[in-house]
């Protein structure tokens, strides 16, 4: 290895569902239009599982933060809300915000209720982790440029070290998820991250100097 960089980051959790994320989400991920995607958490919204939905707003009002652990409670996934339930349930500003808030708030699971299974118990489930990681830690990352030679041509490979995974163990092994898309800034349309975006480069641990085999690296220009 010639040069090895490394900078620290923070990933923060995808912000909670307006109607038009989740639309986004369920055709990314279940290949749902975005009308179906509307008439199944109408159904479920029906079933008094899941609140409201023709949102556009991706926050909550502080009045809800009491009733969050209740919500959590009587959602089930007690491996991961276990874990938030043993303490204080943290009171973000990227999830709280009255300010940004009018008749109805962001599409979140009430804690009573349940779908019907089939597609529906799909994108519930999509709502219901959405809702969870909110309330979990950042993901703490490292992000690696390594610069390599090799037979004369000099080689870059870039990527990211997980450090503590925070919200991604929501979604499953951290290793196996996508960098998040950049969050929309106040004011602006937020889409949340996609969890079922391609696998990103994961790195091993490198070090100035080491010699080996090396894959997945691109020649630097």
């Amino acid at each position: 290895m010639t040069n090895v960089e490394i900078k620290k980051g923070r990933e923060s959790p995808p912000r909670l569902f307006d109607l038009t994320a989740l639309q986004v989400q369920c055709n990314n991920q279940l290949g749902l239009s975005a009308e179906d995607t509307l008439k199944i958490v109408q159904t479920l919204y029906e079933k008094k599982a899941v609140s409201y939905p023709r949102v556009d707003t991706t926050f909550l009002p502080d009045d809800i933060y009491p009733k969050i652990p209740g919500i959590l409670r009587g959602i089930g996934y007690g491996n991961l809300t276990g874990p938030l339930l043993e303490k204080k349930i943290p009171k973000s500003p990227k999830v709280f915000n009255n300010n940004k808030v009018t008749d109805h708030h962001a599409i979140i699971p009430t804690g009573s209720g349940g779908p019907g299974g089939g597609m529906e118990s799909s994108v519930y489930d999509i709502i219901v982790r959405r809702f969870i990681a909110a309330f979990y830690p950042d993901c703490e990352v490292s992000n690696t440029t390594v610069l390599a030679e090799a037979a004369g041509f000099l080689f870059r490979v870039r990527g990211r070290q997980i450090l503590s995974p925070g919200w991604r163990v929501v979604y499953g092994d951290p290793t196996q998820q996508a960098a998040p898309k950049p969050a929309a800034p106040a004011g602006e349309k937020a889409t949340g991250n996609d969890e079922d975006d391609l696998v990103s480069t994961v790195l091993p641990s490198f070090a100035k100097g080491e010699s080996g085999p090396t894959s997945r690296a691109s020649k630097a220009r």
